[in-house]
């Protein structure tokens, strides 16, 4: 009997460890799993996390912000235009001592290839703040020059209707025109911070419908991010505020010194009444002295 009972002691403790090593190895299975899923997350974060793109054009290279939230692959570099003869004429300038117009900036991405079209270098790398933007598929390239100014490149592609209106809003007061052109007629006007239907358009000119109007406005000044055009609206306010309360200091100054010009006056009156009258009285006192007689 107590063979027996050792027996199925010894039984039961090998079962015990075999449950115990099995139940350790599902455990490190499963925290392996998890980490590999951490991993893979941590690695597909990386690529949407990617936030910056250099570009090089000669001796310069620039660092380019990525606010599209599209992985940008590469970027290819072209001559924007090349000389259309290749032999100068006599008297004119070598063909190949000619400066080309620009380059032509080919962004490869997940959903297909870029192109904008750089008119300028020079102007480019003067630019701080490089920042390129995506809206409604269409990218365009952004930065501020030396005086402040915002300056735009667009991707040349052809007008698209989307297949459904997106929601946008107003960081400027948008005149609404009849075409994609800034000298076309001008329709309408929608207010800063408004909210308007976008229905398709290009890289700088989307079409906009808010309540009756339809037309084309400049995409610079229309935002996917309602908290934008927000701080659009609370910029101009507190300039109107700035400006309102210069003009009143101004206006307060000037009364203030209309006020001193006008006391100056009338101190500047009473003291040559003072004097006339002072004047009168030595010559009363001198002809009493002397006998004569005042006229």
């Amino acid at each position: 009997m107590l063979a027996a009972l050792l027996g199925m002691s010894g039984a039961m403790s090998s079962w015990c460890a075999m449950a115990a090593e099995e139940e350790t190895e599902q455990e490190s299975a499963v925290a392996e799993a998890e980490t590999e899923a951490v991993e893979g997350n941590s690695a597909e974060n990386a690529e949407i996390e990617i936030t910056e793109l250099e570009i090089s054009l000669d001796d310069v290279t620039l660092t380019v912000a990525n606010a599209t939230g599209v992985l940008i692959e590469s970027v290819d570099i072209e001559a924007a235009s090349a000389q259309e003869d290749e032999e100068a004429s006599e008297g004119e300038e070598d063909a190949e001592t000619s400066d080309s117009v620009g380059v032509i900036l080919a962004l490869s991405a997940e959903d297909g290839v870029h192109t904008l079209e750089i008119t300028d270098t020079t102007e480019l790398t003067e630019l701080s703040g490089l920042t390129l933007l995506e809206k409604i598929g269409f990218f365009s390239l952004t930065g501020t020059d030396t005086n402040g100014d915002a300056k735009y490149y667009y991707e040349t592609a052809d007008e698209i209707m989307l297949d459904e209106p997106v929601i946008m809003y107003t960081t400027g007061q948008l005149t609404v025109r009849a075409s994609a052109d800034g000298s076309s007629e001008a329709l309408g006007y929608v207010d800063r911070g408004s909210e308007v239907e976008v229905l398709g358009g290009t890289s700088a000119w989307l079409l906009i419908s808010q309540g009756d109007l339809t037309g084309y406005a400049a995409a610079r000044f229309l935002t996917a991010d309602e908290s934008e055009a927000q701080a659009a609206v609370d910029e101009e306010a507190s300039a109107r505020a700035a400006q309102e309360a210069a003009a009143a200091a101004q206006a307060a100054a000037a009364a203030q010194a209309a006020a001193a010009a006008q006391a100056a006056a009338a101190a500047q009156a009473a003291s040559s009444g003072s004097s006339s009258s002072q004047t009168e009285a030595s010559a009363a006192e001198d002809a009493c002295l002397t006998g004569g007689v005042l006229n």
